[in-house]
C-alpha cells in the first residue's frame, strides 16, 4: 500500500480537529460541574474549565464527573461520550505514526 503525504496530513489533520473538539466538550461539561457542584463563579470557572479540558486524564475524569452531576447523565453515556472518541483519536494517532515510520524507512 503507497501513501503519500496528503494521507499522512490528513490524518493528522483529522486527530487535532478531534481532539479539540473533544476538549471542547471536555470544558463545557468542567464549566457545568465547577459551578453546579462547587458553586464557582463563572469567571473562575470558565478558565478552570478551559485549563482542565486540556489535561487528558484530569479533563476526562472531571468531564465525565461534571457531565453526570450537571447534566443528569449516567456513567455509561458519560464514560462513551469522553472515552470513546478517546480511543478512536489514539486509534488515528497511531495509524499516522505507523505510516510515518514507514515512508521514513522506505527509502527512494
Amino acid at each position: 500500500m503507497k501513501t503519500n503525504g496528503a494521507t499522512l496530513k490528513v490524518l493528522l489533520t483529522s486527530v487535532c480537529v478531534a481532539y479539540l473538539l473533544l476538549g471542547i466538550v471536555q470544558s463545557l461539561a468542567i464549566y457545568a460541574g465547577l459551578t453546579q457542584w462547587v458553586g464557582w463563579h463563572a469567571s473562575i470557572a470558565a478558565p478552570a474549565s478551559i485549563f482542565l479540558g486540556c489535561v487528558p486524564l484530569v479533563g476526562t475524569a472531571i468531564g465525565m464527573y461534571g457531565a453526570v452531576y450537571s447534566w443528569q447523565w449516567g456513567w455509561g453515556s458519560s464514560f462513551a461520550l469522553f472515552c470513546g472518541p478517546m480511543i478512536v483519536i489514539a486509534l488515528f494517532a497511531l495509524q499516522v505514526f505507523v505510516i510515518s515510520k514507514r515512508k521514513s524507512l522506505v527509502r527512494p
